[in-house]
């Protein structure tokens, strides 16, 4: 019992040590405040914008489950579940106008054919989507989703949930499990040239499930401490860029955990009184850093108690931090004028995408035909997209908003 006692009080101390000296390490940061109560419109924000209809086919309907835009060429390809928490995942693909393409689902035993798709992500150098299988394998297909070849990665590379092109002679990964989070990876051989531990012990639970993110260049990584960190330089070096300020209440929750025998206990806890759980995408369009973060909905679940089994309804917000006045937007404030008055941050947006400094977000919740019919009454859309507008049903695809 007795050493029992001095190992916790030794892991408090370590904790207690880490945590000051991060603090230390913070202070020098760029400070984020995702409750930001600044109001602005959303045009004198952003400058320009236009909305994307995505046809819907019985092959390209993917309502709430799009969890990823990646935009290359003339092309979006987007990461859709098949339903909301389903496993089961496709690439479906559309033009800049939102005309359907084609989608990928190749599920089977068979010669260019998968058991799970984990993630899949756009090779510019060689041209071809390449998807992450199981078993260590990457599968290549052409940019029409056809079938190429396939090769095997590196077994410390496995389970990784996100990869992309760091440079010409390497890729980048994230592993979902393991010792080592961050992975690089030769190209030629998909060996691992060099890997990096996942951070924090503790909070490293509380990570999305894709911890990096890749915008205009630039690497993100997050480990759970509330700090944003740059990974883009070749050595692999952890650069802290941005402490997000997630307020007083996550705070009292991360202090909690050196305090628990129980760190399961205190998790389910913490996330049953509603604390806030960041979603996997820092993007960067050169002004704006942005990034999604989940927040408990205290109104519904107190009006509809989830049952045992459910989880607890959530808001989507949107943080915009710009990098030149230093402040900080939350969706929550922003008067999203263009849509003359209609709460679009009820509407579950997203930002799931970001390509040659324009953000794409998905609009998840369809409008009610009140809402189009105040909507087209705004003086900031055009004429076509007013009739776009028009012609959606409870079957259209959500609208895709793209804007910098």
């Amino acid at each position: 019992m007795k050493k029992m006692k001095i190992t916790c009080l030794a892991m408090c101390a370590f904790l207690f040590y880490n945590c000051t000296e991060q603090q230390k390490k913070d202070a020098d940061l760029e400070r984020i405040d995702i409750h930001s109560s600044e109001k602005i419109a959303f045009s004198e924000l952003f400058s320009e914008y236009s909305l994307i209809f995505p046809e819907t086919t019985d092959s390209s309907f993917f309502a709430e489950a799009i969890t990823r835009i990646e935009k290359y060429k003339d092309r979006l390809y987007l990461l859709n579940r098949k339903a909301l928490w389903s496993l089961n995942k496709t690439i479906l693909c559309f033009d800049t106008t939102g005309q359907f393409v084609f989608m990928l689902d190749k599920k089977g035993q068979g010669p260019g054919e998968y058991t799970f798709l984990a993630d899949f992500f756009i090779d510019k150098k060689d041209n071809c989507i390449v998807i992450i299988g199981e078993s260590n394998k990457w599968l290549y297909y052409d940019l029409d989703g056809n079938y190429l070849y396939t090769k095997t990665v590196d077994q410390e590379a496995r389970y990784e949930r996100f990869v992309r092109e760091f440079n010409d002679s390497l890729y980048v990964c994230y592993r979902e499990s393991g010792s080592y989070g961050i992975c690089y990876i030769d190209r030629a051989t998909l060996q691992v040239k060099r890997s990096a531990p996942i951070g924090h012990p503790i909070l490293h639970e509380f990570t999305p499930s894709i911890s990096i993110s890749n915008s205009q260049g630039t690497f993100y990584y997050y480990d759970g401490s509330d700090v944003i960190y740059d990974i883009s330089s070749v050595e692999g070096e952890k650069k802290p860029v941005y402490a997000v300020d997630y307020g007083e209440k996550h705070s009292a929750f991360k202090k909690n955990l050196t305090k628990t025998k129980n760190n399961d206990e205190i998790i389910f806890q913490g996330f049953a009184k509603g604390e806030i759980s960041p979603t996997a995408h820092f993007l960067d369009n050169g002004k704006f850093f942005a990034f999604n973060y989940l927040e408990y909905d205290s109104e519904y679940n107190r009006k509809n108690p989830p049952s045992k089994d459910d989880l607890p309804a959530t808001i989507s917000h949107t943080t915009f931090y710009d990098k030149k006045t230093k402040k900080s937007y939350n969706t929550a404030h922003i008067n999203f004028d263009i849509f003359n008055g209609v709460n679009i941050d009820k509407k579950k947006m997203a930002i799931l995408g970001c390509a040659d400094g324009y953000f794409y977000a998905v609009i998840q919740d369809l409008f009610s035909s009140d809402e189009i019919k105040q909507i087209i009454k705004s003086k900031y859309l055009d004429e076509t997209t007013k009739q776009s507008l028009l012609k959606m049903d409870d079957d259209s695809n959500p609208i895709i908003l793209k804007f910098k």
